[in-house]
């Protein structure tokens, strides 16, 4: 090669940039670095350590829940009393969420729980939920105005005395009695030490603060009022629903937080409230169907009293025999002949009832209060069932969605083609029972031609005799059915059962395996790429490998 020859050329010393050093030299280079494993690994182990201790602990609860349903059962009149069961569709697992979601349901639960005062310790690096482990008992006046959703900090001042504090530039006032908004606060700065026991009274606020036996206070806790609404909406999308598996009617009712005993808490006030509501449902309507009975139980009684009255009357002024054998006969079939058509009444006012119902009052569910029949094949309680679990269904999907949701329009669609079927099985249900009265009337006509030609006293007697024998018939048999009704209403049971109660089934966050993999796994890619990445921008020569890297033909 020829130094001198100006024609000669040479690679620029950039290019050996554009080639990646070989594994075995990467290998040599990272054991020549060694210092940077000791440090990165104690490095990203520790910050690791860090986020864990001090990250608060996400908590999944969960319960399993069997949903009893039996599709091939057949809806009868005395099914309309015992209760109802959702239908299929409100079975599903989608179905089922919105109704455990919804903020009717979780609403209730707030009302029935404790979660309107939250109280955390104020730690340096991270804050926990007290829920049910606070030295402090505080108890508040519900009629009185409180401070929504603003921290009132307690400082532990000696054994028997506290600092309160409460800074804010606004905050909602709320009443829990009659859970009443009352407008903003304004700026409040207040502090004020006083003894364990005594109560705070301010325009803005009503409470007092306790210790528990034994408690000594260590560190600073503070706390804040929730309103049940506040709550509901907090904890209702926290509630998942999963099934055992697909086809299954067991369920899994799952919620998260960060302390392990409200989750339980909330889960079973949740789970309980979620079964109260077909018990609910089915007691609703035995005592619905209980208050049609004391009804016509109540007009009987009095149109009892007065045949008796009347037969004691009639004896006292009439000097009167026994009735004959032939005249016993005929006012004998006349008086079933009598009965039957007074209970066909009794079925004519129900039907005529619940038509009434749907024809004035369409977007009501009010039509279901007789809830009573006396036909146990009548398609009618089959209808009448549907519009329960539709309706039920309608009311809980309206809580937590709006008006034009297209599931509420599906919904309001089925309810409306049900109420069109009620109508039309209701007239049916009628027309058969004028024409059964027709026909009950002309072999009455004919019974009473014969009673007629009896003698003039025995005829009056038999008369008031027959309405007494048939006011008590009929008396009798709706306090038979009075009787029937409360025996079902008292062994209602509801139509779900929970398998296991609540409890903790895991952590969601932080997932500890998987980041002290991922802490690991930086832990030894940080130095290697600080090698690597080194040897890539190096473009020194130093040694006869890297002079042949640069430029080969410089080799001899």
């Amino acid at each position: 090669m020829d130094k001198n020859n100006p024609n000669t050329s040479y690679s620029h010393p950039q290019t050996v940039s554009n080639t990646l050093p070989d594994f075995r030299k990467i290998v040599l280079l990272a054991k020549k670095n060694w210092y940077l494993f000791l440090i990165s690994f104690p490095f990203f182990v520790g910050l690791t350590h860090l986020y864990h201790r001090y990250t608060p602990v996400i908590y999944k609860g969960s319960v399993t829940v069997m949903m009893k349903s039996d599709e091939r059962r057949t809806i009868s009149g005395a099914g309309i009393i015992e209760g109802f069961g959702l239908s299929p569709e409100t079975k599903s697992i989608e179905n089922q969420t919105i109704i455990l979601r919804s903020k009717k349901i979780v609403k209730r639960v707030m009302d029935q729980l404790d979660f309107g005062v939250e109280i955390y310790s104020d730690g340096l690096f991270k804050d926990m939920d007290m829920y049910h482990k606070s030295p402090y008992v505080i108890s508040f006046d519900s009629s009185h105005v409180q401070l929504l959703n603003t921290p009132i900090y307690i400082e532990p001042v000696s054994a028997t005395q506290i600092k309160i504090e409460i800074n804010t530039e606004n905050a909602a006032l709320h009443t829990y009695k009659d859970e009443e908004s009352h407008g903003g606060s304004g700026p409040i700065t207040f502090s004020k030490t006083i003894q364990l026991g005594d109560e705070i009274i301010t325009p803005f606020c009503h409470f007092k603060i306790d210790s528990k036996a034994g408690a000594v206070p260590d560190v600073d806790y503070y706390f804040y009022f929730r309103s049940h609404d506040w709550l509901a909406s907090s904890y209702r999308h926290r509630i998942s629903v999963s099934p055992y598996k697909e086809g299954s009617s067991i369920i899994y009712i799952s919620a998260t937080g960060t302390n392990t005993q409200r989750i339980n808490t909330f889960l079973s006030a949740v789970t309980n409230i979620y079964l109260e509501q077909s018990l609910e449902r089915k007691n609703e309507i035995a005592e619905q169907t209980i208050a049609f009975i004391e009804t016509q139980l109540k007009e009987v009684a009095d149109s009892l009293r007065a045949t008796q009255r009347k037969m004691m009357e009639f004896r006292r002024q009439h000097i009167f025999n026994a009735p004959t054998e032939l005249s016993e006969r005929l006012t004998g079939q006349y008086f079933e002949l009598e009965k039957e058509m007074s209970q066909l009444g009794v079925r004519e006012n129900y039907y005529n009832t619940l038509s009434k119902h749907l024809v004035n009052d369409p977007l009501s569910d009010d039509y279901l209060l007789p809830a009573f029949s006396l036909d146990a094949n009548s398609f009618v309680t089959t209808f009448v069932t549907e519009l329960l679990s539709l309706h039920n269904e309608r009311s809980l999907l309206e809580s937590q969605t709006n008006k034009d949701n297209p599931l509420l329009t599906e919904l309001d669609k089925k309810i409306e083609v049900s109420k069109q079927n009620l109508l039309l099985a209701l007239r049916k249900i009628l027309k058969n029972i004028a024409i059964q009265k027709e026909k009950i009337t002309a072999q009455m006509d004919r019974a009473i031609t014969k009673i007629n030609n009896l003698p003039e006293t025995e005829l009056a007697y038999l008369d008031i005799e027959r309405s007494y024998n048939l006011n008590n018939a009929i008396y009798t048999f709706l306090l038979q059915k009075q009787s029937e009704t409360k025996i079902t209403k008292a062994s209602n049971t509801g139509d779900n059962e929970i398998l296991d109660d609540a409890s903790i089934t895991g952590i969601v966050s932080p997932n500890k395996s998987k980041n002290n993999r991922q802490a690991l796994f930086l832990a030894l890619l940080f130095p290697v790429a600080i090698v690597v990445l080194k040897e890539y921008l190096n473009n020194k020569i130093r040694d006869k490998n890297d002079l042949n890297a640069w430029h080969p033909k410089l080799l001899f």
